[in-house]
């Protein structure tokens, strides 16, 4: 087995403590390696991993770049001597353009490298200390011609890979709503905006490219954060920051990128408003649904609240504390509703109702606002639901149930889907209750999952997780999917 010279200096094998840790963080990593690689292959990565050791030239021998990555509290000496035995021009190029976007192509707030602090000086380090894009060369150890900038701008193709890169993990790294506070992304921003001049005028011209960067500039113009609670929200909030500095410092010389970003800032995000569903929803629509089919709106459950916390009042204060709602919460708003007629069989069951018996719930029902909604076009209300399961008068099952005044759009709002997870995330850090939505991740025959997930499932598992699910082959309200409306039909019985 082949080791570093150094190795025992961050291998620190004889420390339980910090071998505890490590063995720790390979739970977490080995979970992503096993979506791309064999058993082979992540056994021999583990070894690295948790002793600093590897088979040379073994077909599963880590590569340099792993190699580099996880070296526990990696240094620039360290990480200049690993450089040292490369002896050839363009596997340095390729090194160098690898460990480059292994700094920022990471957005998961996972253990994919263990030198997250580090990334940044490394990125420093790899662009010789630049601060802007540079199209110079320089002459590096016994190389010659070694450009400045490791991931080259080719101004003759459309796909320049760095500009694009840029603004594809971009997007997705503010989308997400947890994210790795270290993603080297937040770093390369002047480097981003610098790099532009060098485009070809055609570059934006296909549907794909134009489509990622107007969705940036959306997120940028109209920032949404995620609750304090998720880590990176300081550091997208920081990116945001530093975007807009550079907007006034470098502006954009691509007309068509101009007029996108000015576009961007004037969109009010209201399309979905008139997107209406205008035939009524059959009864055999109803009961043909999926519960792994997306939600038009909402329902959201928790159980086993413990009663103490079941307060109609906490929860509307959350609303009203982030400016949410307009309404104020009286105790006289509360009312004793029949349930029995609008939940589905299995959920009564699930409470340990029959199908035939009565089933009563305390109902709370207030409206959100223009700034939830991201529009004053449209009116949505919830209800918060407190039921309690059969002949059990403690820590009962809450629910919120979005009601829309008709049924347009509402999943498609950026605005109001990232304001929705913000609420309830909130809920769970400022109140301790956790509500989940039912989806049916392993019910779905065209695509069996299972859960723990496969390797392959593992990266959709974590995206759905992020708004937290129970898995279930059916939906808690008959009308599932689809939603009750704010109307007299469908409203809950008083009693």
């Amino acid at each position: 087995m082949a080791k570093f010279d150094f190795w025992k200096e961050h291998w620190l094998l004889d420390n339980p403590d910090w071998v505890l840790k490590r063995e720790s963080d390979w739970s977490v990593f080995e979970q992503k390696l096993h979506i791309h690689h064999n058993k082979n292959e992540v056994s021999a990565f583990k070894t690295y991993f948790l002793k600093g050791e590897w088979t040379p030239e073994a077909k599963c021998e880590p590569s340099i770049i792993f190699k580099i990555f996880n070296v526990p509290n990696l240094t620039k000496d360290k990480l200049e001597l690993i450089l040292s035995f490369i002896t050839d021009k363009k596997e340095l190029i390729r090194v160098r353009l690898d460990l480059f976007t292994g700094c920022f192509i990471n957005i998961a707030p996972i253990i994919l490298d263990t030198n997250g602090n580090n990334i940044k000086w490394l990125i420093e380090y790899l662009t010789f200390y630049e601060p802007t894009y540079s199209h110079n060369v320089v002459n590096y150890r016994n190389f010659k011609g070694i450009t400045k900038f490791p991931y080259p701008i080719n101004p003759t193709d459309d796909l320049n890979g760095f500009y694009w890169s840029f603004v594809k993990i971009a997007n997705k790294w503010l989308e997400t709503k947890a994210v790795n506070p270290n993603c080297g992304i937040q770093y390369i921003i002047n480097h981003w905006f610098t790099s532009e001049k060098y485009l070809k005028s055609t570059a934006i011209s296909n549907e794909f490219s134009t489509v990622q960067l107007y969705n940036l500039f959306l997120q940028i113009h109209n920032f949404i954060p995620s609750h304090y609670s998720n880590i990176g929200m300081q550091e997208k909030q920081s990116f945001v920051n530093q975007f807009n500095e550079c907007v006034a410092k470098y502006g954009f010389h691509n007309e068509a990128i101009q007029q996108l970003w000015d576009k961007a800032g004037v969109d009010k995000e209201d399309a979905w408003v008139d997107k209406v569903m205008l035939n009524p929803i059959s009864e055999d629509k109803i009961n043909k649904q999926n519960s792994y089919e997306k939600e038009l709106f909402r329902t959201f459950v928790s159980h086993e609240v413990p009663s103490y916390k079941v307060d109609f009042k906490k929860i509307a204060q959350v609303f009203k504390k982030y400016d949410f709602t307009n309404d104020e919460f009286t105790e006289g708003m509360v009312q004793r509703v029949k349930l029995t007629e609008h939940l589905t069989s299995k959920f009564k069951s699930e409470l340990g109702y029959s199908d035939t018996e009565s089933i009563y719930g305390l109902r709370y029902q207030f409206s959100v606002n223009s700034k939830y909604l991201g529009t004053d076009k449209s009116l949505l209300k919830l209800d918060l639901i407190s039921v309690n399961k059969f002949k059990q008068e403690i820590n009962p099952t809450f629910m919120i149930i979005e009601r829309p005044r008709e049924r347009n759009a509402l999943c498609k709002s950026r605005v109001c889907l990232k304001n929705r997870q913000f609420i309830i995330d909130a809920i769970r850090a400022e109140l301790g209750i956790q509500f989940s939505r039912y989806l049916g991740f392993t019910y779905d025959e065209s695509n069996p999952r299972k859960i723990p997930p496969e390797p392959k499932y593992y990266d959709s598992y974590l995206e759905e997780m992020a708004e937290p699910f129970i898995d279930a082959n059916y939906f808690p309200l008959r009308i599932g999917r689809f939603g009750l409306l704010d109307n007299e039909d469908d409203d809950f019985p008083l009693k």
